[in-house]
């Protein structure tokens, strides 16, 4: 019996720390689930392909600490953050689904914390489930819940969902009053008022759901467009207002030409008196990019030297600069620090970048590049293309519609033949993406199209054939958006060869106001 009684001690024993193994594991699953959801799409593949948790867990502490936006201190704000996130809602947003036991709330409060706004319609008594709709007004999002018996509050696409009883049409109208309690948030939501007052008659449930289906597409498209998290830190400095972009051009020997746009305001820096002109003042430029291993690629350090001539000049200018690099295809994370020396404003930008493959055969475009200006036969510039093509960087992709905008794009690999000339055929597509109008309206719009090279040529239309000399085309156009709709745009670039039959597209997304 003593020996019995020895081996249930060792049994007992031994369960007990297999079950803690266990727990230690969900522990681990769960904290690598809330990571992931701060990552974006390619991001998120990479982290997938780690099997290992010990790797995860380097591959998680490299990401923290080349994400830390003040990396002298012993303090790393937005793990911090990302930390106390991710408590709140394991307090406040839990249901019982594994691996992240929080509901869809939670999930979006980790990823961009507290909604600018929100409604709670309570369901207590009424023909409706609990329902919530979620704002993030610089996101321009706005995300509806409906709660779920044993799954907490989930996304949907309609609140039609949270009603909970009644025949299509009656569903319709209880659903279209939740709407309308949405107001507040924003007047697209004033709309479903002519369903509830019964002014659609008949027609109510076909509007009611076209209006949904609008809704739905609208925050899908802009869930592909904003970032996959959002934070925001305190600096010992204030903030410089500086934005970003980027385009990917093809370059030698397999490279890819990676350009990056940056600007900000010259009135939020501290400007001298100059000795050779009347103010001047110095921002210290930092590039740093990391590969998807978190591994420094490269660290380049620059000093602007920015000059005005008057006052007038330093509240109304936008300094505008690029930065170019040649990279392997591949996924980086880039950092831009900007430091106005002797000044009390800074910016830290942050940006991950999916570097194409233009090293194969295949016919291919470049990405589609804003532009405020183009010119030709430039002998030196930064902002110089080949075949002396100087393109001007328009940072982000707000246009004004009441101005003309350049756009420049590549074109690689085009069939020649014997005589090295090339044919082909570009055509483009505009669409308005906003709610009130998802349709082509190419027609409103009026491209003016050119050629770069030895024998520029000159295009009116929204599509032509060309021929050229060689594999490779430098196209740029000027386009007038007066006429076309405010709101979410796309463009779409096709190109046919028409000695291969072969073609490709290139699209840009872009907001006119």
């Amino acid at each position: 019996m003593r020996f019995q009684f020895f081996v249930m001690i060792i049994f007992i024993a031994s369960s007990a720390i297999t079950l803690a193994a266990k727990d230690d594991d969900k522990v681990e699953e769960q904290q690598h689930a809330f990571f992931r959801l701060i990552l974006s799409d390619e991001l998120q593949q990479v982290y997938d392909d780690i099997y290992i948790s010990a790797e995860k867990n380097s591959w998680e502490s490299k990401y923290w600490k080349i994400s830390d936006p003040t990396p002298n201190t012993e303090r790393n704000e937005y793990y911090q953050e990302f930390s106390e996130r991710v408590e709140y809602s394991k307090n406040n947003y839990s249901n019982i689904i594994a691996p992240l036991f929080i509901d869809d709330r939670g999930k979006y409060y980790i990823k961009y914390g507290e909604p600018d706004d929100k409604v709670i319609s309570v369901g207590i008594g009424k023909p409706w489930e609990d329902n919530e709709t979620w704002v993030y007004y610089d996101l321009n999002l706005y995300i509806d819940f409906v709660y779920k018996i044993g799954f907490g509050f989930r996304e949907v696409n309609s609140l039609f969902e949270a009603v909970t009883s009644g025949p299509s049409n009656t569903k319709v109208h209880i659903a279209s009053n939740l709407y309308l309690e949405r107001e507040t948030l924003h007047q697209k939501y004033s709309k479903f008022r002519n369903i509830s007052d019964g002014s659609h008659g008949l027609m109510a449930e076909s509007y009611f759901y076209q209006w949904t289906e609008d809704l739905s597409l609208e925050k899908k498209i802009m869930l592909e467009t904003i970032p996959p998290s959002k934070y925001s830190f305190s600096y010992h400095k204030q903030p410089l207002h500086a934005a970003i972009s980027s385009s990917l051009f093809r370059a030698d020997l397999g490279f890819s030409r990676v350009e990056f746009y940056y600007s900000f305001p010259l009135n939020e820096l501290s400007f001298q008196s100059g000795s050779q002109v009347p103010f001047e003042t110095l921002v210290n430029k930092e590039v740093v990019i990391f590969n998807q291993k978190f591994e420094k690629m490269l660290q380049k350090n620059e000093t602007l030297k920015l000059f005005a001539e008057n006052q007038e000049q330093i509240n109304r200018r936008i300094y505008i600069n690029q930065h170019n690099e040649e990279l392997h295809p591949g996924i980086y994370n880039i950092a831009l620090k900007l430091d106005n020396i002797g000044g009390e404003r800074m910016a830290i930008l942050r940006a991950q970048l999916n570097v194409r493959d233009f090293s194969t055969d295949s016919l291919l475009v470049s990405d589609i590049q804003f532009s405020s200006n183009i010119r030709e036969n430039v002998q030196e510039a930064r902002n110089l293309k080949p075949n002396g093509i100087q393109v001007f960087p328009y940072v982000g992709n707000t246009i004004n519609k009441s101005r003309p905008i350049y756009l420049y794009f590549e074109v690689y690999n085009l069939m020649t033949g014997s005589e090295d000339r090339s044919r082909f055929k570009i055509e483009y597509e505009v669409k308005s993406l906003s709610m009130e109008n998802i349709s082509a309206l190419t027609t409103a719009i009026q491209f003016i199209t050119r050629l770069g090279g030895k024998k520029s040529k000159e295009t009116i239309g929204s599509s032509f054939e060309s021929e050229g000399e060689g594999e490779f085309q430098q196209i740029y156009l000027a386009i007038d958006f007066s006429d076309f709709p405010a709101g979410l745009s796309q463009i779409t670039i096709h190109i046919t060869d028409l000695k291969s039959n072969k073609s490709t597209s290139a699209q840009k997304r872009f907001v006119l106001k």
